[in-house]
């Protein structure tokens, strides 16, 4: 019990090469003692950490362990928590039908017991599966409904995960100063409550909303801070966005702010005339290592609508057909074509 809590403690720190060697600890007890229940947990927060390190397959493997062992058990309570994990897997690898079958078993679960704090996270991830699909106002109505629960408890964490979640809807929706105020009081009580591994997700949005502002100085010095947070949280999925946010603000700005530190922090050189290309690519290399989905969609029709305002015609539509591609095989074409209509009423190339 003291190792499982005290590698929770880290996890929720960032610090998941030390949580998942307190969870190993805590494992190998618990099998010595025989208490099934506790290596269960183990492997569950083992796979957590194994995801979060980027370890995918590693993760998808712990978890399918420990819900077939609380199945044993028959803990009906606790292999929501491995089921809850092999939903978010299915999320990020664009499996929504599996993430939202997976996530609605949970939530039926859990409003069958009255768990409140795990009925608001379920909530949240219904509602990113209708964000994904594109289906923006509905995921508003959900992650209102995931909010108000997650208020009425005082689960601070998901709050804030909520408030982030909406903001990168109105992100989605280009109304960019809506998403701002979202994003701000996210990581606010994020940074309240020391939830590191979060709060990075939202400077990596909050970047990107300064690029787009053509607020270039903002844009670098949030992009570096949470790139700096991705490499210690050893994340390839975050240093994606960053070198996202850092294209978005090359592309359009000759005079570069804070030139010698990108390069130092990146190991990219911001010199030559297409200086952004370098960093879209890197982008849309590590979305691709870490199979991350719903970003790997975002690097391709950002990088494509560049190359097109560059009148590189011929690859932009290469990109665009390949975003059309994953769009329809991971069932996100509804939001694909929301957001090109949103974000590029005049630039849209079908393919």
């Amino acid at each position: 019990s003291i190792y499982l809590n005290y590698a929770k403690t880290l996890w929720r720190g960032g610090q998941y090469k030390e949580a998942k060697q307190q969870n190993q600890n805590a494992f190998k007890l618990a099998k010595e003692l025989k208490q099934k229940s506790s290596q269960a947990l183990a492997l569950y927060q083992l796979g957590v950490t194994e995801r979060d390190l980027n370890h995918i397959e590693k993760a998808k493997e712990l978890f399918e362990k420990s819900l077939t062992m609380y199945r044993d058990l028959k803990d009906k309570r606790f292999q929501t928590y491995p089921l809850y994990g092999l939903a978010v897997l299915y999320l990020n690898e664009g499996k929504l039908t599996e993430a939202e079958k997976a996530f609605s078993e949970v939530l039926n679960v859990y409003q069958e017991i009255g768990y409140k704090s795990g009925i608001s996270a379920a909530e949240l991830n219904l509602g990113v599966i209708a964000h994904r699909r594109g289906n923006f106002e509905k995921a508003l109505e959900i992650y209102t409904a995931a909010l108000n629960t997650a208020e009425e408890i005082g689960e601070n964490l998901a709050i804030a995960y909520t408030l982030f979640s909406m903001g990168a809807v109105y992100y989605d929706r280009a109304k960019l100063t809506r998403a701002k105020q979202f994003f701000r009081s996210a990581l606010s009580l994020m940074q309240k409550i020391s939830a590191k591994g979060y709060y990075s997700y939202v400077l990596s949005y909050m970047s990107c909303v300064y690029a787009k502002e053509k607020k270039w100085k903002k844009a670098v010095e949030t992009a570096l801070l949470h790139f700096k947070i991705a490499e210690e949280t050893s994340s390839e999925n975050e240093m994606a966005r960053t070198y996202l946010a850092l294209a978005l603000v090359l592309k359009e700005n000759s005079k570069i702010p804070q030139k010698e530190t990108i390069e130092k922090a990146t190991g990219l050189s911001v010199n030559g005339l297409h200086p952004a290309e370098k960093f879209f690519q890197k982008a849309m290399e590590l979305a691709e290592k870490s199979k991350a989905t719903f970003l790997l969609l975002h690097c391709y029709f950002e990088y494509a609508a560049y190359l097109q305002e560059k009148g590189r015609l011929e690859q932009a539509s290469l990109l665009y057909k390949k975003a059309h591609i994953l769009a329809q095989q991971s069932e996100m074409e509804e939001y694909l074509n929301n957001v090109q209509i949103l974000l590029k009423p005049d630039k849209v190339m079908r393919g």
